[in-house]
């Protein structure tokens, strides 16, 4: 599958990025998973701890078999990213049921927000997948700390999540500017404008016609939660 794609919706919670995965699965060939935990993080951690081991041991492509690091410098970036498209594409195979392979996969997450550093990772991320195209969402912070998902959580808490949630939608907006293969989409104007959602993923190479978007928006895609 040499001209397979990836697309990966990158948010935070509360914010339609369900919507926009059953928006872009409408797409013939595409296979856009749903959350996982965020995984890829490990492998990104996998990529800073063996850059840290290498840096401190120094390079030495000519250590034997005596050496404690004997074939640590062969460990490189592009072995890492190979490993990580690889799994990524494994990851979405593992239940794609057509006969004919796709043409697109990736899939959301909503826990960037919440790393330590999520504009290192994002960074890594391009790295890896070059071409991929990163449609990252956003939603009036209002309204999400409002969700039932967050409803029940400490005013000290609430306030947390505000910051980090102000700190990733600055982080998605410099992407969305600098970056030709990004695209931000705010939930707040798509919910009620198919259109908008077919106009401003043709930008990025996407193309859903609108009224195929609008017949995705008529069906429910959230998770339930107690509160809204």
């Amino acid at each position: 599958m040499t001209d397979l794609k990836f697309a990966f919706i990158i948010t935070y919670g509360r914010s339609g990025s369900t919507l926009l995965q059953g928006v872009l699965n409408s797409l013939e060939g595409t296979h856009i998973l749903g959350e996982n935990g965020n995984l890829i993080q490990y492998l990104f951690e996998m990529q800073k701890k063996l850059d840290s081991i290498q840096h401190s041991v120094g390079e030495n492509k000519w250590r034997t078999e005596k050496d404690p690091f004997f074939g640590i410098d062969y460990l490189t970036f592009d072995l890492i990213a190979k490993a990580t498209r690889s799994f990524v594409t494994d990851m979405a195979m593992a239940s794609w049921t057509e006969t004919r392979p796709p043409r697109m996969v990736g899939f959301k997450e909503i826990r960037y927000p919440h790393m330590q550093n999520p504009q290192e990772m994002l960074n890594w991320m391009r790295r890896v997948f070059p071409e991929a195209i990163f449609i990252f969402n956003k939603r009036s912070l209002d309204n999400v700390l409002n969700s039932g998902m967050f409803l029940e959580h400490s005013d000290e808490a609430r306030k947390e999540l505000r910051k980090q949630f102000e700190a990733f939608d600055a982080i998605m907006s410099q992407h969305d500017q600098q970056d030709q293969n990004s695209i931000l989409l705010d939930y707040d104007t798509y919910r009620d404008d198919a259109a908008y959602i077919s106009e401003s993923l043709s930008r990025v190479g996407i193309t859903i016609p609108t009224d195929l978007v609008a017949t995705v928006m008529e069906k429910k895609h959230s998770y339930t939660w107690k509160g809204k």
